[in-house]
């Protein structure tokens, strides 16, 4: 099986995870060698400053690498998708700000996570 592209994602401190930057470091080296042919990425989702600082940390430590920041949904819990919607567009207006404001994110994309716009919290979908 061929795999045609990898997103490595790993996780900023609202996750309360702590990434393994040698294991990091290895995977992004194998996936840049020049016998590989497969296109990979980072993204890291974001939800508060701390998490950007973390994204700005990882896009310095590997520059080369195409990067994707999400904003990230800290109201899971919510049925209410009137509710939901204008606080996620809220939230991805503030990520693209900080990118904005940033020297360090000058070439990196912004997304937004597609599926709780259209869908929220629904699961299944």
């Amino acid at each position: 099986m061929w795999i045609d592209d990898v997103t490595l994602s790993p996780k900023p401190p609202s996750s309360g995870m702590k990434t393994d930057f040698v294991i990091l470091d290895s995977i992004i080296e194998k996936l840049s060698s020049e016998q590989s042919q497969e296109r990979f990425s980072l993204k890291v989702v974001v939800f508060d400053s701390a998490d950007f600082a973390y994204a700005e940390s990882v896009h310095k430590r590997y520059p080369d690498v195409p990067f994707y920041m999400q904003t990230g949904n800290d109201s899971v819990t919510t049925e209410d998708q009137a509710a939901l919607l204008p606080k996620l567009l809220q939230h991805y207006e503030w990520l693209i700000k900080q990118v904005e404001a940033s020297s360090v994110m000058n070439h990196v994309t912004v997304l937004p996570q597609l599926h709780t716009l259209l869908w929220g919290n629904k699961r299944g979908v």
